[in-house]
């Protein structure tokens, strides 16, 4: 037995679905990918903070 045809509305209505479900999708990505940007770079400025009071300064020597 054949199964009964999907209606054209609800073909469209389904793709529109898919769409706005993967555009969320992309936007929940960047937003967090911002957050984690943000984050690593509080924690480099806390770092160079913590560094500049109490590690001194570094020198980089040539290795032959």
């Amino acid at each position: 037995m054949k199964p009964p045809a999907v209606p054209t509305h609800y073909t469209v209505l389904l793709a529109d679905i898919k769409q706005r479900i993967r555009q969320a999708q992309t936007r929940a990505v960047l937003a967090v990918n911002a957050e984690l940007i943000r984050l690593y770079w509080e924690i480099g400025q806390m770092h160079a903070g913590v560094c500049a009071t109490s590690c001194g300064t570094y020198r980089v020597t040539a290795r032959h």
